[in-house]
């Protein structure tokens, strides 16, 4: 019955967190970003709302983190580093192959590169803040819930990570999966390794942060 809970609360956070996304994306193809503050407003208040609802949800384990994070920060990050490098290694390695067979960049960093040129302030907060935390709780936190097995636990959430930043591609661009997956099993790995979600939101926020760096070089 726990298990059957833990599931139904992460479809539902899923199928809105996507429904958020598939707004961000129709709120980039008006191409007046700064100009709308309004639906700025809405946009980052929604998110906010999704992720302090997130935290609330999972506040326990939040807590429990948070301690264990400030006796073993040292540790979790040094841990932490690793695991990342070797997700961002093999994301660069597949993303270079599958942008020379397909011929164009992934839709996802389309639009981040179009957010960032329009409305910098909200990229910064929704890609480098509120994302990582979301998106951690969500694909690593929420499906270890229900989740136990630690072969099964990484290729489900590296994959479901992959498509959530997938949703709207065409053709050859679904390939795209696969970089963003690799992404996603190194973090589910180091979840499992550290049981600590505060290395992942550490490592995805750091990740997301160099990404918008290189992004406005």
């Amino acid at each position: 019955m726990e298990k059957v809970k833990h599931i139904i609360i992460f479809f539902s956070v899923f199928v809105i967190y996507l429904f958020l996304n598939i707004e961000f994306s129709l709120l980039v193809s008006n191409l007046n970003l700064s100009t709308h503050l309004y639906s700025t407003l809405i946009k980052v208040g929604g998110q906010l709302f999704i992720a302090f609802t997130l935290i609330l949800i999972y506040y326990k384990d939040f807590i429990k983190d948070k301690d264990d994070f400030n006796t073993n920060g040292k540790s979790i990050i040094k841990t932490s580093l690793k695991y990342w490098v070797v997700g961002l290694l093999i994301m660069i390695f597949t993303n270079a192959i599958i942008n020379i067979a397909v011929g164009a960049i992934a839709d996802n960093e389309a639009i981040n590169r179009t957010v960032l040129s329009k409305n910098y302030i909200y990229a910064i907060v929704s890609m480098v803040l509120v994302a990582p935390i979301c998106e951690e709780i969500i694909f690593r936190l929420a499906i270890g819930k229900f989740i136990n097995n630690k072969y099964i636990y990484p290729i489900i959430s590296g994959l479901v990570f992959g498509y959530a930043h997938i949703i709207g591609s065409h053709g050859l661009e679904y390939l795209y999966i696969i970089p963003y997956a690799a992404l996603g099993i190194s973090f589910a790995c180091l979840y499992k390794k550290t049981n600590n979600i505060f290395s992942t939101i550490s490592m995805h926020i750091l990740h997301n942060l160099v990404c918008v760096i290189i992004l406005t070089i």
